[in-house]
Parts: C-alpha cells; sequence; structure tokens
C-alpha cells in the first residue's frame, strides 16, 4: 500500500509565519541555526527565502 504525502497550505502558512516571529526575535543567523538544531527544515526554507529577500532590497 503506497501513501501520498500532501502538504497543507495550511502548514506553509504555519511555518512562513513561524519564520518571520522568529527571525524578529532573534535574528537571521540564530533562527538558521536554531531550525537546524530542531530540524525544522519546512521553517528553515521560509528563513532563507525571507534572508534573500532581505538581502535583495
Amino acid at each position: 500500500m503506497t501513501h501520498i504525502m500532501t502538504r497543507t497550505y495550511k502548514n506553509r502558512d504555519y511555518q512562513a509565519d513561524f519564520a518571520q516571529r522568529l527571525v524578529k526575535a532573534v535574528g537571521f543567523e540564530n533562527a538558521i541555526r536554531e531550525c537546524y538544531e530542531n530540524q525544522w527544515l519546512g521553517t528553515l526554507v521560509h528563513i532563507q527565502h525571507l534572508q534573500r529577500s532581505f538581502q535583495a532590497h
């Protein structure tokens, strides 16, 4: 039996919101470190996107 995993938009929105709050609270470097230490890979992706957007402006 094959299980298909789908990501919901609700989870993606939560991770994006959490990423923004984490960066605001501790900064980019510490937020990235926390993501690695806690294996928050979905949140890490959002933080890296925020960081690229921030550096572009």
